[in-house]
């Protein structure tokens, strides 16, 4: 059993034990992680913190966090305007980082078909178009669907007053057109 718990420094802790015995424990490192990170080794950083969970969820894993979340709206920006070698240049840092690998995978996998999801689009056949972001999620991140939420709930608000006015048919029509 633990009798106390006294830190030593930022990295270590000393415990002693109730059998008289004192254990030094060797705290991840976070000046490392953020050492890391403000250098740009984004894939180490991501390693250092699949191999030390004590890691997640601190400020400077939050920070690398981030980091990867802008830079892959970036790379989902890229792709929209159908420049995937920027977005590659974009994403390249996370490409080996075991936790983001399907992540990245996805989104461009998800944007070889978003010719098609925007025809659909244009086209209106947003069931389809719904039907696509269902299975390619990286493309809930366009206009396009924002639009077709936006356009979704309007209709939505439209025929529940239609419900509330007595006017189910109507409500029925709005729905399904």
């Amino acid at each position: 059993n633990i009798l106390k718990v006294a830190m030593i420094n930022n990295e270590s802790i000393m415990v002693a034990l109730d059998n008289d015995k004192i254990v030094y424990v060797e705290l991840p490192s976070v000046s490392k992680l953020k050492s890391l990170v403000l250098h740009h080794s984004l894939e180490e950083a991501f390693s250092l913190v699949d191999t030390e969970p004590m890691l997640q969820g601190t400020h400077e894993h939050m920070l690398l966090e981030e980091r990867y979340n802008k830079d892959f709206k970036e790379a989902t920006q890229a792709l929209i305007h159908s420049d995937e070698a920027l977005a590659h240049r974009i994403i390249d840092n996370y490409e080996n980082v075991p936790s983001k690998m399907q992540e990245i995978q996805n989104l461009f996998i998800a944007f070889k078909n978003f010719k098609r999801f925007n025809e659909l689009y244009i086209e209106e056949k947003y069931t389809l178009a719904y039907a696509m972001c269902e299975k390619f999620e990286p493309l809930k991140n366009t206009v396009q669907y924002t639009q077709m939420e936006h356009k979704f709930r309007m209709t939505f608000i439209n025929a529940q007053k239609q419900i509330i006015l007595s006017n189910p048919l109507k409500a029925k029509e709005l729905l399904f057109e």
